[in-house]
Order: structure tokens, then sequence, then C-alpha cells
């Protein structure tokens, strides 16, 4: 999607940026184009030296932020709380609305529940309110449980000296790359959302957008207002019959030059020409000022003129598929776009979701006459990813549907080979239970 995401960290000893770099992981593992960034103003320890410094300007160009620092007492530590004040200019002009914002912290104690990281990350949660920023913060998952001091508002690293220093503990690790993750997928959603927006009901973005104080790239009012536009104009009311007005007394007329209008020729106007004269205009001279009624067929052909081509919706079916948003795939369907499309590798949409294991992307595909058994270049169809990438929801799907599970990539291999492979034993046992085995 080309997504930019950056990631600020302050950290006096450089002991947070085992954190920031797990987040940076997560997001750049989503397909984001991710950079980590030092807050301007700090003495950078030798950790953070080789991180360029932030500028508030340089953060209009992204279109999601991430910001960490230790937590002080409940709240965020001063080098972060006085780069936030500093993004009044940013906040008063709306350079950053539609940005994804989301926070990270350390804090002593935080995993015994007083560390106060919580409160810390809620602080973040206001400055991104007031410059219109949309706030993401973790998912819910189990590693909510195994995770120390994990909390929805945001990772934090706990440390018995408040530091943070030490290594993550594998869940934490998971948890920060979730975070990433999630950051990127909702701020490529809502890039996406807008690009679609101006495929379907050109025009509709762009009004939205020019109303607003600055240029919006990633928010979701250009699609409320291509909606909005797609809707049929209720027709307008009667107006109430209104009391006869007087007669007046009509102008007075000028005399009769005494001549006799019947004696003057007046031609009578040209007829209009038929269907098969518009056929071939060449042969018939029409009048003046003449203009040919439109037909449906020259219609249709005017409003496909203001889209983009087929193979811009098919791209953007790929993109919608790939980060699981169903809602703007039957948009994209609706309008044209291939359910068999195939883009980088021959990969079509359906592949694309049973490697993120989307079941709503899939379902919609398959009830919209996806091919199941269809194969990329590396001869692998989606029952072969299913079983690779562990997706166990799409494939009891794809099993459901009759889908050949005997067939073999280029390399000779089954599906149950491959999960064999990979590691994946629920996917195994799984397939052991169906009695698909090799």
């Amino acid at each position: 999607m080309g997504v930019k995401i950056y990631v600020l960290v302050h950290s006096e000893q450089g002991l947070l940026l085992t954190l920031a770099r797990a987040i940076a992981q997560g997001a750049a593992e989503a397909g984001s184009e991710c950079t980590l960034f030092r807050l301007p103003g700090d003495a950078p320890s030798d950790a953070l030296a080789s991180l360029p410094a932030i500028t508030h300007d340089l953060l209009r160009s992204a279109d999601a932020v991430l910001i960490g620092g230790p937590s002080r007492s409940g709240r965020m530590c001063s080098a972060v709380c006085d780069f936030l004040d500093g993004l009044a200019t940013l906040q008063s002009t709306g350079a950053l609305v539609g940005t994804v914002g989301s926070g990270f912290t350390s804090a002593g104690g935080g995993a015994r529940g007083f560390g106060g990281h919580e409160a810390a990350l809620q602080s973040l949660v206001s400055s991104f309110l007031h410059c219109g920023m949309i706030v993401v913060g973790v998912p819910p998952s189990a590693l909510m449980d195994e995770a120390a001091g994990a909390s929805p508002y945001g990772c934090c690293m706990s440390g018995a000296t408040g530091t943070g220093g030490r290594l993550l503990t594998a869940a934490e690790e998971a948890l920060a790359k979730q975070q990433g993750a999630f950051v990127a997928q909702t701020a490529a959603r809502l890039q996406l959302a807008d690009t679609v927006a101006a495929l379907l009901v050109p025009g509709a973005a762009a009004a939205a957008t020019a109303a607003l104080p600055s240029p919006v790239l990633r928010a979701v009012t250009p699609v409320k207002a291509a909606a909005a536009a797609a809707q049929p104009k209720p027709k307008p009311k009667a107006k109430p019959p209104q009391p006869p007005t007087p007669k007046s007394k009509p102008p007075p007329q000028p005399r009769s030059s005494g001549y006799d209008e019947s004696e003057f020729d007046v031609p009578e106007p040209a007829p209009e020409p038929d269907e098969a004269e518009l056929a071939d205009t060449g042969s018939v001279e029409l009048p003046q000022g003449f203009k040919a009624p439109q037909k449906m067929s020259e219609r249709r052909g005017s409003i496909s003129a203001n889209m983009e081509s087929s193979s811009d919706l098919n791209a953007k079916l790929h993109d919608a598929a790939e980060v699981g948003d169903a809602d703007i795939m039957v948009l994209l369907i609706n309008a044209g776009a291939d359910v068999n499309a195939l883009a980088y590798h021959g990969e079509t949409p359906l592949m694309a979701a049973v490697k993120r294991d989307c079941i709503d992307v899939v379902n919609l595909l398959l009830d919209r006459g996806a091919l199941i058994d269809v194969a990329n270049e590396d001869g692998s169809t989606a029952y072969h990813l299913c079983c690779a990438f562990g997706s166990l929801n799409s494939l009891q799907a794809l099993v459901s549907c009759k889908c050949d599970t005997n067939l073999l990539d280029d390399e000779g291999l089954t599906g149950f080979t491959l999960a064999q492979s990979a590691g994946e034993d629920k996917v195994v046992a799984i397939l052991s239970s169906m009695c698909i085995v090799d």
C-alpha cells in the first residue's frame, strides 16, 4: 500500500529503543514503509545517535505516527510533552487530520499494576484528538494475559528500576509487533478508502477535502461524501398554490404598419433527423446548432470515462484483500472489479486473503465466484497457501468448497507436506482428521 509510518522514541539511555524496534518491525512486516526517529533537542545516547531527529514539518508526510517515551508518575516524560506542545501550528492548520496516532512507554512497577503507564498513554490520546488524528491502540488478544504491563492503550516495557532495561519476553515482543501491524493496517485501510472513493465517485473525494482547512489524504470524510453523492437526490416538494394576483392593464400596443404579415414567407424549422440518419452523420447535413441526442450506450461510456480503468479497480481489490477490508471489496466488485484478477506472480485476491486468514474476505470471494484451484507462478493454490501459512479458518472454508487437496506445487509438494515443513501442527492435525495425508 505504500503507507509511511514514523516511530518516534525518546530514551535517555536508549533502553526503550528495544520496544520501538519491535513495533517498527511489526509495521514493516505488514507492508508499510517504517522509519525510526528520535525527538528533536535530545542529547542522544549512543544507541539513539544514529537515528535522525524528527521535525514538525516532517510529520505532514506521515500516514501514521507512533510516539514513545518513559512515563513519570502517570504522565509522559517532559521531552515527549514538550514535543506535543509544539504541534500547535500543525493543529491549527489541520495538517494532521486523519493521520493515525498511537503510543508506547516504559514504567517501573508496571508489571505489578502501579507503574502509571496507562495514565501516561491516555494523556497521548488527548493530544492526538486535539490534532484530529485517528487513535489506534493494541487490539485484544491472548497476549494481553501473557505480556507484563499489557494495555489496550499501547505497549509498555516494565522493569523494577523503571528503565525497561532488559530484553523483551516473547509475549512482549509479539504484542509490540501486533501494535505496529495494527497501526499499519489501519493506515492502509484509510488510504485505500480514499482511493476507492475517488474511483467510484469522481470528484467526491476532492470536493470533500477542498472544504477542509488543509489537504486530508487519509480521512474517512471523502468516503462519506462519495456515499452521499451516490444517493438519489430527493424530489423537490410541490409549492403550495399562490393566491391569484390582480390583473394589470396591458401596455399600449404600437400602431399597425398596415402590412399583411401573411404576405411574407416564414421558413419552417428543419425536421430533426431520425435514428437511421444519425447513424451516418456524414451523409446528412445537420442544421446549424443541432445537437444529436445522447444514446444510452454513450451515456454509459461517459460515466466509464470518468472512472479509472478496470485494471485500477482490480489493483485496489487486491489491496483490500491484503488488509482484509470486505466492505470496500463489495464496492469494488459491484463496480466491475474481477474477483479472479491476477496480480504479482499470478496471485489472486483469494490467495492474498488466505495468507492473512481473513475469513470474511475469503467467504465474500467464494460467494462471488472466486476460482479455488487456480495456481500462481509457483504452482501454489489457495489451499497450498493455507497449509503453509497456518490459516485454519480459510483452510476449512476451502475444504468445505471441495478444493482439490491432491494438487502438487511446482516442487511436487502437497498441502500436507507444506504444513509439516512449516511446522503448522494445527493444520497437520486438521488434515489428518479429514484423512487428507500424503
